[in-house]
């Protein structure tokens, strides 16, 4: 197929069209990406031979779950495949090495028929990817209420699915668990984690604050911070009328206005609560480092109650104390201030505050943050799937 021609095909048809158009353009080089794959197995003794179906770009705004576990698996001594999007840009046809035993994939689905049993981790939208591999060993990892996603339909009828076919069924969040043990009682809890080591060496490294912050740092005023999206799960009402509240702090909120919503903040504009955009993920934890405090006012519903915030432990990691609503993941962890109204999360930011100078309490956040570093995610997954220690080093 011409690329005019399929390019046209992926505008009629949508993402999904164009997903179809893109490998139909690619068929004629199937061959030359299954050799790619092959040899890059044959040159990478590993562990084992992991794929991540398309789920989000690697270069995304955002710190998302699959990307972690991805770089957490091949330091591990996996080969691990990331498959971009088709949609994205982020790189030509083909593959790139990211690391040692890494490598993001922009390649037909096809081009890994030829992998004998390797592991899948798949979400509940992108299971079809799966009719491509012989005999593969599934993980099925369910990372967020399923109303957050937006091709409900699909969902829905996939969800079920995988969770019989999965050899090993993932949950982050207790919520998550205690409805996939229903079907699988052998459903592990993995909640989300953080690159302890990565937020150490941003928080410790010299340097001014990102000239965007200069003004709210030289002001003097505490500043209270929020970074991921800017999505219908914040409480917005919350955040103005706490705002309104405590004029002598600053509070900053960084991410993309991830579906519109953040226009419930513009309509009612404050000196004190501003809002940057989104900043790379190797930009933001400069921000990080000039935060008093930190933030995660979600609303609290079901929606909420299911999310496991990889925020809270970059947070914690960084030496944070950290506010939030009184979500069901969230009070698992003594160590978080919550509020769920005005008041109540007000005085909340007052204990975090002055936690700052507990060294009791920044050594319980530093505990947890190691707990949850990536690695210590990783290896119980690769241990239900009966990959030990044994035979392969787990560092690179």
């Amino acid at each position: 197929m011409p690329r005019s021609a399929a390019q046209a095909a992926a505008r009629s048809l949508g993402r999904w069209g164009y997903e179809r158009a893109w490998e139909l353009l690619q068929a004629q080089r199937l061959e030359d990406f299954r050799r790619a794959v092959a040899r890059a197995v044959s040159e990478m003794p590993a562990r084992a031979v992991v794929v991540f179906p398309p789920s989000v770009r690697w270069g995304g705004p955002l710190r998302q779950r699959p990307k972690a576990l991805a770089l957490a698996l091949s330091r591990l001594g996996c080969l691990v495949f990331y498959c971009e999007p088709p949609h994205s840009s982020a790189l030509g046809a083909g593959l790139r090495s990211v690391q040692a035993g890494l490598f993001l994939a922009r390649v037909p689905r096809q081009a890994f028929s030829e992998l004998a049993s390797p592991i899948v981790f798949v979400l509940s939208y992108n299971g079809g990817y799966l009719s491509a591999f012989h005999e593969p060993r599934v993980v099925y990892e369910v990372i967020d209420h399923l109303g957050v996603f937006p091709n409900r339909r699909l969902v829905a009828r996939e969800h079920p699915r995988l969770l019989r076919l999965a050899e090993v069924v993932v949950t982050t969040s207790e919520a998550l668990w205690s409805e996939a043990a229903r079907t699988r009682p052998d459903t592990l809890l993995s909640s989300n984690g953080v690159d302890y080591e990565e937020v150490r060496a941003a928080i410790r490294s010299p340097g001014r604050p990102p000239e965007d912050l200069q003004a709210l740092v030289e002001a003097g005023k505490p500043l209270v911070g929020y970074y991921g999206a800017l999505a219908r799960w914040l409480d917005y009402d919350l955040l103005l009328q706490v705002a309104l509240k405590r004029p002598d702090l600053e509070f900053l909120l960084i991410g993309p206005n991830f579906d519109g919503s953040l226009r419930a903040l513009q309509t009612q504009p404050l000196a004190n609560l501003h809002w940057i955009g989104p900043r790379p993920p190797d930009v933001l934890l400069g921000y990080l480092r000039y935060f008093d405090a930190t933030m995660i006012p979600f609303r609290v519903d079901p929606l909420t109650d299911a999310a496991s915030p990889l925020k809270l432990f970059e947070y914690m990691a960084a030496g944070k104390p950290v506010v939030a609503t009184p979500t069901q993941e969230l009070r698992r962890f003594a160590e978080v201030f919550t509020g769920r109204d005005p008041d109540g999360f007000s005085q909340a930011i007052d204990q975090a505050l002055a936690a700052r100078g507990d060294d009791g309490y920044l050594a319980r956040l530093d505990r947890v943050a190691r707990e949850h570093d990536w690695s210590q995610i990783a290896r119980p997954i690769l241990e239900r799937l009966g990959i030990g220690r044994e035979g392969k080093a787990e560092g690179r």
